[in-house]
């Protein structure tokens, strides 16, 4: 969003520079941030999990990349190594040995589940290492990101890379691939149901995302492996597209943010972000795929936009359906809803989109806590009556 409203810059900032000073380490140099300081010790809502700990260590990425605060790049490669000691477990899959956590592998011999996407998922996981591995590179991967000597439980080596590990999460992925609608599907969280989300956060869309960027990463390193990616990625294009072409719904939506398919978390509000790389990167093969992903887009940004309320001056997407309140969160909120706008606009050339986006942004700058030399957000927002 910086980068077409430059005046938002000293909110994420702010947002950065709060989470460095409630940063927690433990006696084995492991850093983490605490979710809620009430749950008792030992509690699993104490800390951050896995999913929690891969979006903060990209927001830090991403800061560092945008302004080069070396605090940045250092509190996200701090992270990295505490996410990486804590989150692989190996499994066999059709395409080799690949790598899940807790959350998605069940034991005892009974059927995976696979956490599809970037929020509760292997996509963010994937995302999150390739990320590290880009601000690392090469030699200083090794230095930097070096797993535990010795992890028995999790049955790691000492030379697993953010790379190696993300690699043999996408063959894990590719394995758990259903067809459907002409394309790609993956079972959503827990179950082997096909899932209908094709969110970036828990759907199709984010591990499509994460196929493409796996895909990338080898063009280089493992030719082979990225041609297997591609196929996988491009089917849940084409699953995603045939899906928003073929959504009957008008605006308002009920949940803008992410039920029924249109947030950055739970639906195609976040799917567009990735449809975007996906064209970019089959332009010169697929045109008619290129049509149908522009109109895709187009339709999922004005439903959204359209879904918006004015308040204080400001736009806001309430979710009418669950809470009966405003959430300003990334996967079900409006800093999903600003994120897809924002893009979308860029991608269609449409300054009516990017100042929708611009205005949703507005409402969470004024909500923001100054604390420190920080800034913290309360996730939720009631409606006036």
């Amino acid at each position: 969003m910086s980068e077409v409203a430059p005046e938002c810059d000293k909110y994420w900032k702010g947002a950065l520079n709060w989470l460095i000073s409630v940063a927690q380490s433990d006696e084995r140099g492991h850093v983490y941030w605490y979710m809620s300081t009430s749950a008792p010790k030992g509690h699993p809502n104490r800390r951050i999990g896995i999913p929690g700990m891969s979006h903060v260590i990209r927001m830090f990425l991403a800061g560092y990349e945008r302004c080069g605060d070396g605090r940045y790049r250092e509190t996200a490669l701090a992270a990295t190594r505490t996410l990486v000691e804590r989150c692989a477990r190996r499994r066999r899959t059709r395409f080799g040995t690949g790598y899940a956590w807790s959350g998605s592998y069940r034991p005892n011999g009974r059927p995976p589940g696979l956490l599809a996407g970037h929020s509760h998922g292997l996509g963010n996981l994937i995302d999150t290492l390739l990320d590290a591995y880009g601000a690392t590179r090469d030699d200083r991967l090794r230095a930097e990101l070096r797993l535990a000597e010795t992890m028995p439980d999790l049955e790691l080596s000492d030379g697993t890379t953010p790379l190696s590990m993300a690699d043999g999460s996408l063959r894990y992925v590719m394995s758990a691939a259903r067809e459907a609608r002409g394309g790609y599907v993956w079972p959503y969280m827990r179950h082997e149901a096909k899932s209908k989300n094709i969110g970036y956060g828990s759907g199709t869309g984010g591990i499509g995302w994460a196929l493409l960027r796996g895909a990338r990463a080898n063009h280089k390193a493992d030719p082979e492996f990225a041609a297997e990616c591609m196929p996988y990625a491009n089917g849940a294009a084409t699953y995603a597209v045939n899906m928003v072409l073929g959504y009957q719904r008008t605006a308002p939506l009920p949940n803008p943010g992410g039920d029924a398919g249109f947030g950055v978390c739970g639906g195609v509000g976040g799917a567009g972000h990735f449809l975007m790389l996906c064209a970019d990167a089959v332009a010169p093969r697929d045109g008619d795929l290129v049509g149908r992903i522009r109109a895709a887009i187009e339709k999922i940004a004005n439903l959204v936009a359209g879904s918006a309320v004015e308040i204080d001056g400001a736009l806001a997407c309430p979710d009418w359906r669950h809470f009966k309140r405003i959430n300003i969160a990334l996967d079900y909120g409006q800093t999903g809803v600003v994120l897809g706008l924002a893009a979308a606009g860029k991608y269609l050339d449409n300054p009516e989109l990017i100042d929708a986006a611009k205005k949703v942004a507005d409402y969470m700058a004024q909500r923001a806590v100054r604390e420190g030399d920080g800034h913290k957000f309360a996730q939720f927002h009631p409606l006036a009556r």
